[in-house]
């Protein structure tokens, strides 16, 4: 059973997920990172960026042995959400060209192509909420 939760960047479980997928320490009091618990274990994680205009889906990932589960649409979903509670009325969020799982997922959640891809390969897509 999955449970989807916030942990702050200083929580030793999402510290750890956080190292595993993008080698650096989240050492933020930010609330807004939304991760999905398997048995207390940080199996998917995402942050939300309020500080960005329009606000942020940044920092996403899935750990390997649970894809194709759905997890990332629920934590896009979840997201969003909190957004909305933020009294935010539009999300972005970026994904590199070659990442075609995460691009279908993000547009199967909504998001449509506002600009890209850069010269880093990034797409841009937004959402109305």
């Amino acid at each position: 059973m999955y449970s989807i939760v916030e942990l702050k960047g200083t929580d030793e479980r999402l510290a750890n997920f956080v190292y595993r997928h993008w080698q650096y320490r989240t050492r933020s009091e930010n609330p807004l990172w939304a991760a999905i618990l398997k048995d207390d274990e940080v199996v998917a994680a995402g942050h939300l960026n309020l500080r960005s205009s329009p606000a942020l889906l940044s920092t996403g990932a899935v750990d390997e042995l649970y894809r194709g589960q759905k997890l990332q649409r629920q934590l896009i979903d979840y997201r969003c959400e909190r957004a909305k509670q933020y009294l935010q009325d539009v999300v972005q969020i970026d994904v590199h060209k070659d990442n075609h799982a995460s691009l279908k997922n993000i547009l199967a959640c909504g998001f449509k192509v506002r600009s890209g891809p850069n010269l880093c390969g990034e797409i841009n897509l937004v959402k109305t909420l």
